[in-house]
C-alpha cells in the first residue's frame, strides 16, 4: 500500500500508539480519527500531512518531537493533550486555532513555532510553559480554572479567561 494517497484514516479502540514517521509526508491525509481513550504519537508521525483539516481523537500524548509539523490547516476535535509537549509539535501549523490541555502539562519552549492563527490554550489544570513558549502569538488567550498556577504567570499580550 503507497500510503501517499490515503486521505482518510479512522482506527478501532485497539490501536493506541501510532509509530514514528507512521503517516509522515501523507500528503492527501485530509482526517484522522480514533476511538482510543488515551493514544500516544511517536515523533514526526504526521509531519508534513499538508492536506490534513480534521483530527479527532478524545486524548493525546506526544512521545517525540515535530509530531504534527507543516500540517497547515489541521483542527484537533475534542482532543486534550497529555503529559509533556515537546519541541516543534506544532510547528508551522498555522491555520490552528485552538488546543486543550489537561492537568499538569509541560509545553516545550517552539512547541507552537509559526502557530500564527492560534488564538486559545484552554487547560484543565496546572501547567509549565518554558519561557518564551507565547512568543509571536499575538492574540491568544488561555482559559483555566481559578486554582491554576497559570495566573501566577506574566504573558505580554496575553488574556486569560478563567472557569470553574
Amino acid at each position: 500500500m503507497n500510503q501517499f494517497f490515503l486521505e482518510s484514516v479512522n482506527l478501532s479502540y485497539e490501536l493506541v500508539t501510532i509509530g514514528k514517521r507512521a503517516f509522515a509526508n501523507c500528503v492527501q491525509l485530509k482526517e484522522f480519527s480514533s476511538k482510543a481513550d488515551k493514544l500516544i504519537i511517536h515523533e514526526k508521525a504526521f509531519a508534513q500531512c499538508v492536506e490534513m483539516t480534521t483530527f479527532k481523537a478524545t486524548g493525546i500524548q506526544l512521545a517525540g518531537e515535530s509530531v504534527f509539523a507543516n500540517c497547515k490547516r489541521i483542527d484537533f476535535n475534542v482532543v486534550t493533550f497529555f503529559g509533556k509537549i515537546p519541541e516543534n509539535s506544532f510547528l508551522h501549523c498555522i491555520g490552528m486555532l485552538d488546543l486543550k490541555f489537561a492537568d499538569d502539562v509541560e509545553i516545550a519552549k517552539t512547541a507552537f513555532l509559526g502557530c500564527k492563527e492560534l488564538s486559545m490554550l484552554t487547560f484543565l489544570g496546572n501547567a509549565k510553559l518554558e519561557d518564551g513558549t507565547l512568543e509571536g502569538l499575538t492574540e491568544i488567550q488561555i482559559r483555566c480554572p481559578e486554582t491554576s498556577n497559570l495566573l501566577n504567570l506574566a504573558f505580554e499580550g496575553v488574556k486569560i479567561l478563567l472557569f470553574d
